[in-house]
Protein backbone atom coordinates (compact mmCIF):
# COMPACT_ATOMS: atom_id res chain seq x y z
CA UNK A 1 0.00 0.00 0.00
CA UNK A 2 2.93 2.21 0.92
CA UNK A 3 4.34 1.45 -1.87
CA UNK A 4 1.43 2.55 -4.30
CA UNK A 5 1.36 5.86 -2.50
CA UNK A 6 4.61 6.48 -2.92
CA UNK A 7 4.34 5.71 -6.89
CA UNK A 8 1.02 8.60 -7.20
CA UNK A 9 2.99 10.98 -5.27
CA UNK A 10 6.10 10.58 -7.48
CA UNK A 11 3.41 10.77 -10.80
CA UNK A 12 1.62 13.87 -9.44
CA UNK A 13 5.26 15.88 -8.51
CA UNK A 14 6.46 15.03 -12.26
CA UNK A 15 2.65 15.81 -14.14
CA UNK A 16 3.36 19.03 -11.72
CA UNK A 17 7.05 19.53 -13.08
CA UNK A 18 5.87 19.18 -16.47
CA UNK A 19 2.98 21.72 -16.15
CA UNK A 20 5.23 24.80 -15.19
CA UNK A 21 7.55 23.72 -17.55
CA UNK A 22 5.47 23.81 -20.32
CA UNK A 23 3.78 27.08 -19.12
CA UNK A 24 7.10 29.25 -19.23
CA UNK A 25 7.21 27.56 -23.02
CA UNK A 26 9.57 25.11 -22.46
CA UNK A 27 12.39 26.54 -20.51
CA UNK A 28 13.98 29.57 -22.96
CA UNK A 29 13.26 28.64 -26.19
CA UNK A 30 10.63 31.44 -27.01
CA UNK A 31 11.77 34.14 -29.31
CA UNK A 32 11.14 38.40 -28.46
CA UNK A 33 8.62 39.85 -29.63
CA UNK A 34 9.29 42.03 -32.63
CA UNK A 35 9.16 45.53 -31.81
CA UNK A 36 6.47 47.34 -34.51
CA UNK A 37 7.91 50.13 -36.24
CA UNK A 38 6.92 53.25 -36.18
CA UNK A 39 3.84 54.20 -38.82
CA UNK A 40 4.83 56.67 -41.58
CA UNK A 41 3.08 59.51 -41.95
CA UNK A 42 3.72 60.08 -45.92
CA UNK A 43 0.73 62.90 -46.16
CA UNK A 44 2.84 64.94 -43.49
CA UNK A 45 6.14 64.49 -45.42
CA UNK A 46 4.57 65.45 -48.24
CA UNK A 47 3.27 68.74 -47.04
CA UNK A 48 6.42 69.26 -45.31
CA UNK A 49 7.52 69.62 -49.12
CA UNK A 50 5.09 72.75 -49.93
CA UNK A 51 5.80 75.82 -49.82
CA UNK A 52 3.52 77.54 -47.15
CA UNK A 53 2.19 80.88 -47.54
CA UNK A 54 -1.21 82.76 -45.42
CA UNK A 55 -1.94 84.28 -48.47
CA UNK A 56 -2.12 83.67 -52.13
CA UNK A 57 1.62 83.53 -53.87
CA UNK A 58 2.41 85.87 -56.73
CA UNK A 59 2.04 83.58 -60.19
CA UNK A 60 5.20 82.59 -61.60
CA UNK A 61 6.49 84.35 -64.66
CA UNK A 62 8.54 81.30 -66.38
CA UNK A 63 8.32 77.98 -66.11
CA UNK A 64 8.15 75.56 -64.28
CA UNK A 65 4.74 77.22 -62.86
CA UNK A 66 3.34 75.15 -60.11
CA UNK A 67 0.43 74.11 -57.93
CA UNK A 68 -1.09 75.60 -54.97
CA UNK A 69 -3.37 73.88 -52.38
CA UNK A 70 -5.99 76.73 -51.10
CA UNK A 71 -7.60 75.97 -47.82
CA UNK A 72 -10.03 78.51 -46.30
CA UNK A 73 -10.05 76.55 -42.86
CA UNK A 74 -8.82 73.91 -40.77
CA UNK A 75 -9.80 70.06 -41.92
CA UNK A 76 -7.63 67.03 -40.69
CA UNK A 77 -6.47 65.40 -43.79
CA UNK A 78 -6.48 61.49 -43.99
CA UNK A 79 -5.62 60.80 -47.62
CA UNK A 80 -4.95 62.35 -50.77
CA UNK A 81 -5.43 60.82 -53.92
CA UNK A 82 -3.58 61.31 -57.16
CA UNK A 83 -4.77 60.25 -60.30
CA UNK A 84 -3.50 60.18 -64.13
CA UNK A 85 -5.44 60.34 -67.19
CA UNK A 86 -4.10 59.83 -70.79
CA UNK A 87 -6.89 62.79 -72.07
CA UNK A 88 -7.27 66.24 -71.02
CA UNK A 89 -10.43 67.27 -68.48
CA UNK A 90 -8.85 64.46 -66.74
CA UNK A 91 -10.63 61.36 -69.40
CA UNK A 92 -9.28 57.97 -70.44
CA UNK A 93 -8.08 56.58 -66.54
CA UNK A 94 -4.79 55.11 -66.78
CA UNK A 95 -3.46 54.90 -63.10
CA UNK A 96 -3.94 56.63 -59.46
CA UNK A 97 -2.16 56.32 -55.64
CA UNK A 98 -2.63 57.04 -52.63
CA UNK A 99 -0.39 59.26 -49.64
CA UNK A 100 -1.49 58.34 -46.31
CA UNK A 101 -1.28 59.42 -43.27
CA UNK A 102 -2.79 62.75 -41.16
CA UNK A 103 -2.42 66.45 -41.62
CA UNK A 104 -3.75 69.41 -40.04
CA UNK A 105 -3.30 72.12 -42.56
CA UNK A 106 -3.11 75.90 -41.76
CA UNK A 107 -5.68 78.14 -43.35
CA UNK A 108 -3.77 79.31 -46.72
CA UNK A 109 -1.85 78.27 -49.61
CA UNK A 110 0.64 75.08 -49.77
CA UNK A 111 2.58 75.39 -53.17
CA UNK A 112 3.99 72.94 -54.88
CA UNK A 113 7.85 73.40 -55.89
CA UNK A 114 10.15 71.03 -57.84
CA UNK A 115 10.75 68.82 -55.08
CA UNK A 116 7.32 68.08 -54.23
CA UNK A 117 6.27 68.00 -58.07
CA UNK A 118 9.21 65.60 -58.72
CA UNK A 119 7.32 63.51 -55.59
CA UNK A 120 4.46 63.53 -57.55
CA UNK A 121 5.31 62.16 -60.73
CA UNK A 122 7.79 59.77 -59.73
CA UNK A 123 5.27 57.76 -58.00
CA UNK A 124 3.66 57.29 -61.73
CA UNK A 125 2.68 53.28 -62.36
CA UNK A 126 1.95 52.71 -65.79
CA UNK A 127 3.32 51.20 -68.84
CA UNK A 128 6.21 51.82 -67.02
CA UNK A 129 6.80 54.09 -63.78
CA UNK A 130 8.57 57.19 -62.54
CA UNK A 131 8.72 60.92 -64.49
CA UNK A 132 9.92 59.94 -68.02
CA UNK A 133 6.84 57.02 -68.19
CA UNK A 134 4.29 60.14 -66.64
CA UNK A 135 5.35 62.37 -69.08
CA UNK A 136 4.69 60.08 -71.78
CA UNK A 137 1.25 59.35 -70.98
CA UNK A 138 -0.22 61.89 -68.68
CA UNK A 139 -2.40 64.67 -70.34
CA UNK A 140 -4.21 65.77 -66.89
CA UNK A 141 -3.74 64.94 -63.33
CA UNK A 142 -6.79 64.97 -60.31
CA UNK A 143 -6.04 65.23 -56.66
CA UNK A 144 -8.64 64.29 -53.93
CA UNK A 145 -8.81 64.99 -50.51
CA UNK A 146 -10.15 62.91 -47.72
CA UNK A 147 -10.90 63.57 -44.05
CA UNK A 148 -12.09 60.74 -41.35
CA UNK A 149 -15.31 61.62 -42.40
CA UNK A 150 -14.64 60.66 -45.91
CA UNK A 151 -14.48 62.51 -49.80
CA UNK A 152 -13.44 66.30 -49.06
CA UNK A 153 -12.67 67.75 -52.72
CA UNK A 154 -11.34 67.15 -56.08
CA UNK A 155 -9.96 68.94 -58.80
CA UNK A 156 -8.86 68.13 -62.29
CA UNK A 157 -5.49 69.78 -63.26
CA UNK A 158 -5.51 69.44 -66.67
CA UNK A 159 -4.94 71.65 -70.03
CA UNK A 160 -7.36 73.44 -71.85
CA UNK A 161 -8.90 72.22 -75.23
CA UNK A 162 -7.25 74.97 -77.17
CA UNK A 163 -3.58 73.88 -75.79
CA UNK A 164 -1.79 70.48 -76.51
CA UNK A 165 -2.86 67.50 -74.90
CA UNK A 166 0.28 66.74 -72.39
CA UNK A 167 0.52 70.15 -71.02
CA UNK A 168 -1.84 69.07 -68.35
CA UNK A 169 1.36 66.56 -66.80
CA UNK A 170 4.19 67.30 -64.51
CA UNK A 171 7.54 67.85 -66.25
CA UNK A 172 10.50 70.00 -66.71
CA UNK A 173 8.95 72.57 -69.12
CA UNK A 174 12.01 74.75 -69.14
CA UNK A 175 15.19 72.61 -70.22
CA UNK A 176 14.06 70.24 -72.69
CA UNK A 177 10.98 70.66 -75.31
CA UNK A 178 10.66 67.27 -77.08
CA UNK A 179 11.71 65.10 -73.55
CA UNK A 180 10.22 67.29 -70.60
CA UNK A 181 10.68 64.78 -68.18
CA UNK A 182 11.99 65.44 -64.35
CA UNK A 183 14.60 64.49 -62.79
CA UNK A 184 15.38 64.29 -58.98
CA UNK A 185 17.70 67.80 -59.41
CA UNK A 186 16.34 69.55 -62.03
CA UNK A 187 13.02 71.79 -63.03
CA UNK A 188 9.62 70.41 -62.30
CA UNK A 189 6.16 71.79 -62.13
CA UNK A 190 3.26 72.39 -64.16
CA UNK A 191 2.71 74.45 -67.62
CA UNK A 192 -0.34 76.70 -65.78
CA UNK A 193 -0.47 77.98 -62.51
CA UNK A 194 -3.45 75.94 -60.95
CA UNK A 195 -5.15 77.11 -57.86
CA UNK A 196 -6.95 74.16 -56.13
CA UNK A 197 -9.95 75.28 -52.89
CA UNK A 198 -9.53 71.91 -50.85
CA UNK A 199 -12.22 73.37 -48.81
Amino acid sequence: MRKQVKKFKSVVQLLFLLSIVSCNGGGGNTSPTPTPSPDVNELNEFFNMLDYSPTLPNPDVSWPKQLSFAFNSQNLINKMEVSFYQLPECNVYLTEYSINGSVDPLKGFYTTNNQSSYFLCSKFNFQGSGCVAQSTWTSSIKFKFYTALGFLSESCISSSSSQSNNLGQIADYINAYYSRQCNSNGSCGFYNSFIFNVN
